[in-house]
């Protein structure tokens, strides 16, 4: 078997500069099996490299030194120039050991721990040293057989995954993480096939490659990747494109120099076209030496992110804008102190200033900082008089005022002309909502035709959303003809342009693989996509795919990971998920208290499982002390909610006057719309009410029943069936009765199954029949009913089954002598049950048998310490300080801590629990002999006799000094006598 891995890391840049290449092939090993497809395989990449243009160097089975030698000299041969483009690729063999990846140089012998860790090349180590070189971008692929012996402890198969993905960077694994491949070429094939192709961005050549390699494997071998910040649209192999073009704004002046009226374009741009620009405006604006093009490079630098260095510029500076206001200076004064400095005051009075001088841009902001304040109405003078100066986001946002009716009549005529207006003025936003209103006939005659030719302004004009829109009317086909393939091309335009949505479609779209070529590599990229755009539902979705193993590799702390950036965008689902970690202890230390934080803020976000989760744990939790009163309202909640189980909770609370006053009515209620939410449980139990001497409305009763039998609840066939056996209630009708009761029988219900038996027993509605009747009985007695079991005179047994995790934990049942097994059959009765395993805590717990029970029984990992324990030879002794209290007792006879009589002294050790241990016991004699008579390692003496368990004539052994290495004869003394206990287990 051969693991073949591979490795791509690309830091920012897009600039097709210098480019250098280190070919590095290792194959002719000393100590482990040779690589025959290396050499050639190196040779075929290095001719496809050299015709893109890389300076190609090729070095053959580097050893240690040479191997780090090549790595610093191919580092400096980057530094030359920061544009430099570096690709390095390495073919040989690899490992990794305590979580960390090694490339194996030819003299390492990977059975060595050792040498592994100081000889071979970290791969952490390697990028770190290519960072340093500080070009604009690398390329870093890692072919390496991982399928070697390390015969170390630490030292596995399988891929480590990077704990952290540098930022912008995409890192490409040739296969599943954990998973080997077979001996083949299959990755660097699917490389070299596919890294040419022209005009195809870097994402799209890695996903062919993982779609090649998959298809050749048979997904045998899988290829996953991660990445962080990537570089938008980069090429690696371009062919001349035309440049698009930037509309240039109204209001800029020809007398402006052409870089800085790309500068003002940008600063006065919509939002879906900042991605877009951002590049080419800060090379425009950084031409400009006055202080306005530095103040929209100010502008330009926040709206990239980075907030310092705009708030460092701007403080240079403001004295020259300050000197000389006029529309554009103040304009950006007033986004300048309103967004960099946070100063909200200052930034509305410059606003106001250029708004007054007919700076459209400026009203509109003044406006949204109005509607950001829920001041709509004060917002709507300063959107008019922009929307005047054709100001086309003016528009848009007052029209959005008219059409939702906050801050002025609700006018859905005089939004569309508003958004019309706007999409004259190539405004994205107000062309997509036209065309939205359009496409839906929203004040308007519905017209699909018309609203694709709208959508399609908006999607030249950058709109990320209107992209997405009309990607789903191509994509849903339901108005017009389904194409799938401009869905794609919308789809992925919308994605480019930060829409989470279009990153989602798409990756539903190679998800299903309907009409489009599966994909599961594309999936996970896009989906995680969406989610870097903190598209909130999308990170819990990939919580999910990694928490079951669905198209990925399982890996609950990635999927913790997702749930908890859910949770903090606010998805109700993402917080709940991370509390049932907390409180079942998965992945996470087992927290009830924890749970409950991320319970009360899903809750909180209203989602209905995180509220009757939360309830259930104040109602009834065993390590949270009850609080009814809680439960009731956390119950109402999650009831409103529309959670259907909450509804019964809380009409059983209202029901049984739990946590407050008894109230039929209430109960009532809650069952109710817990049916309406078509719950069963919810239909019986409402039945049960109205069937009961409360009401008395049978037929009623029955029809509820009726509804929760058919939803296969075995208590409301067994209900139903009881209306129509008794008098007084329903007609009599025992052919009905036999019906409901057999179908409750089938669905596991004992008492539905004794009914059936009673009655072929005695002839109800049906003949006599004695073969009937035993089977139903012994139906009914097999799933637990006493009654049945003594009609065929069978001792009542139930059946017991522990799920232990880890699965392989040893069950024993501690009170009987029978070994444990799973599904074993037992007596109805106390047990005292026990599940251990080396290395985890053992559970030891009391269970009551009344019924057939499956108990899950997680054990938690121990962490073991040496901290007060000696090992001598193959044994653990325990070597804790016996105190002055400890050494007084013994003297005085009296049992306290580490002394003791000889019984106490067993049950000492029996339950010790040191180190993360659990096993103790009490030495024997041979035990103690062991290290008396001879210098030992143990550090605290205590000043005489240690009980041992062997016994003679009714007296314990007890050692003398002879720990100390003293010879002395053997004693055994009187075991109600206090000695002192050094407790011992094996050392496995």
């Amino acid at each position: 078997m051969r693991y073949i891995w591979g490795l791509l890391v690309l830091t920012l840049s897009v600039f097709a500069q210098p480019r250098e290449a280190l070919l590095i092939g290792n194959y002719n090993y000393e100590h482990i099996s040779v690589l025959d497809d290396t050499k050639p395989n190196i040779g075929r990449l290095e001719k496809v490299l050299k015709d893109l243009k890389f300076n190609v160097e090729t070095e053959e089975n580097l050893d240690s030194e040479s191997l780090e030698e090549s790595i610093d000299t191919f580092a400096k041969r980057l530094s030359r120039d920061r544009n430099t483009i570096g690709l390095l690729y390495y073919s040989g063999h690899g490992c990794q050991l305590n979580n960390r990846g090694y490339l194996l140089p030819i003299d390492v012998d990977s059975r060595k721990k050792r040498k592994i860790k100081y000889r071979a090349l970290s791969i952490d180590e390697m990028l770190e040293t290519l960072k340093e070189s500080s070009n604009r971008l690398n390329m870093l692929f890692l072919d390496a057989c991982r399928d070697v012996p390390t015969g170390t402890k630490g030292g596995t198969k399988g891929l480590v995954r990077l704990g952290s993905t540098p930022k912008g960077a995409l890192v490409v694994y040739a296969t599943e993480s954990g998973k080997t491949a077979d001996d083949n070429s299959n990755f660097i094939d699917a490389l070299i096939n596919n890294i040419s192709k022209p005009n195809e961005q870097i994402v799209n050549v890695v996903a062919d490659i993982a779609d090649e390699v998959e298809k050749e494997t048979k997904e045998a071998q899988i290829p996953v990747f991660f990445y962080k910040s990537l570089p938008k649209k980069f090429v690696l192999n371009k062919v001349h494109t035309q440049q698009p073009s930037i509309p240039k704004p109204s209001f800029v002046k020809n007398t402006d120099s052409k870089a800085l009226q790309l500068c003002k374009a940008f600063s006065y741009s919509s939002r879906d076209t900042v991605g877009i620009m951002d590049k080419r405006t800060l090379r425009a604006c950084k031409k400009v030496k006055s202080a306005m093009g530095k103040g929209f490079v100010a502008r330009a630098l926040y709206r990239k992110g980075n907030k310092d260095e705009a708030k460092k510029l701007f403080e240079q500076i403001k004295p020259s804008l300050l000197s000389k206001i006029n529309a554009d200076s103040a304009y950006l004064l007033g986004y300048l102190y309103n967004n960099v400095l946070q100063d909200v005051q200052k930034g509305m009075e410059y606003y106001t200033i250029s708004c007054d001088l007919n700076n459209g841009s400026a009203c509109n902001n003044l406006g949204f900082t109005y509607r950001d304040s829920q001041k709509n109405t004060e917002a709507i003078p300063f959107y008019k008089k922009g929307c005047d100066l054709n100001h086309g986001p003016s528009c848009t946002n007052l029209g959005f005022i008219y059409q939702q009716g906050k801050g002025a009549k609700k006018n859905t005529k005089k939004a569309l002309s508003l958004y019309e207006k706007a999409c004259n003025l190539d405004n994205p936003q107000g062309c997509s909502f036209l065309a939205f209103a359009i496409e839906k006939g929203i004040g308007i005659n519905k017209d699909i035709d018309k609203a694709i030719e709208v959508y399609e302004k908006a999607c030249n004009l950058n709109s990320s959303w209107a992209n997405y829109a009309l990607g789903s009317l191509y994509r849903d086909g339901i108005e017009v003809k389904k194409d799938i393939n401009k869905a794609l091309i919308l789809f992925n335009q919308a994605c480019d342009l930060g829409n989470p949505d279009g990153c989602t479609a798409l990756g539903l779209l190679y998800s299903n693989g309907v009409q489009v070529k599966k994909s599961l590599f594309k999936k996970v990229m896009y989906y995680e996509k969406a989610c870097s755009l903190n598209q909130a539902s999308t990170c819990t979705h990939l919580g999910q795919m990694y928490e079951k193993g669905n198209d990925v590799k399982k890996d609950t702390q990635v999927a913790l990971d997702f749930y908890r950036k859910a949770c903090d965008l606010g998805d109700g689902w993402g917080c709940n998920n991370i509390a049932t970690y907390y409180l079942t202890g998965d992945t996470v230390k087992k927290s009830t208290t924890n749970a409950i934080v991320f319970y009360k803020k899903a809750c909180d976000l209203n989602n209905s499982r995180a509220c009757d989760m939360l309830a259930t744990i104040y109602k009834s939790y065993q390590d949270i002390p009850t609080d009814l009163n809680k439960a009731l309202q956390l119950f109402t909640k999650a009831c409103d909610l529309n959670h259907s189980s909450a509804c019964v909770s809380l009409g059983l609370m209202y029901e049984k006057g739990k946590g407050t006053t008894k109230n039929i009515e209430k109960a009532l209620k809650a069952y109710a719309k817990s049916s309406d939410l078509n719950n069963s449980e919810g239909y019986w139990r409402e039945g049960h009410i109205y069937a009961s001497d409360v009401k008395k409305e049978y037929k009623k009763a029955a029809k509820l029943f009726a509804k929760s039998c058919q939803l296969n609840d075995k208590k409301g066939c067994s209900e139903l069936g009881e209306l129509y056996y008794k008098e007084g209630k329903l007609p009599k009708d025992y052919k009905k009765a036999i019906k409901h009761y057999k179908k409750a029988c089938n669905l596991g219900s004992s008492y539905g199954c004794i009914m059936v038996g009673f009655m072929y027993e005695h002839g109800k509605g049906v003949d006599i029949d004695k073969v009937k009747t035993k089977k139903y009985y012994k139906k009914s007695c097999k799933l637990g009913n006493t009654q049945a079991c003594r009609y065929l005179n069978i001792d009542v047994k139930f059946s017991l089954t522990i799920n232990t995790t880890p699965p392989d934990a040893k069950v024993q049942i501690m009170n009987i002598v029978p070994k444990y097994k799973n599904d074993m059959s037992l007596k109805k009765g106390l047990y005292k049950i026990k599940v251990s395993k080396e290395s985890y805590e053992t559970q030891k717990f009391d269970l009551e048998l009344t019924e057939n029970t499956v108990k899950a029984v997680k054990l938690q990992k121990v962490k073991h310490s040496m901290k007060n324990i000696t090992i001598i030879g193959d044994k653990m002794w325990q070597d804790e300080v016996y105190t002055i209290k400890e050494k007084n007792a013994q003297a005085l006879n009296i049992e306290l801590g580490k002394a003791r009589i000889w019984k106490s002294a067993l049950a000492y050790c029996k339950n010790l629990k040191l180190g993360g241990y659990d096993d103790w016991r009490l030495p024997n004699k041979k035990d103690l002999n062991s290290i008396t008579y001879k210098k030992t390692k143990i550090r605290n003496i205590a000043p005489f006799g240690y009980w041992a368990s062997s016994t003679l004539d009714g007296y314990g052994y007890v050692s003398a000094d002879n720990i100390h290495g003293i010879v002395d004869d053997e004693h055994w003394f009187n075991k109600n006598l206090v000695a002192f206990v050094r407790c011992i287990r094996s050392k496995q």
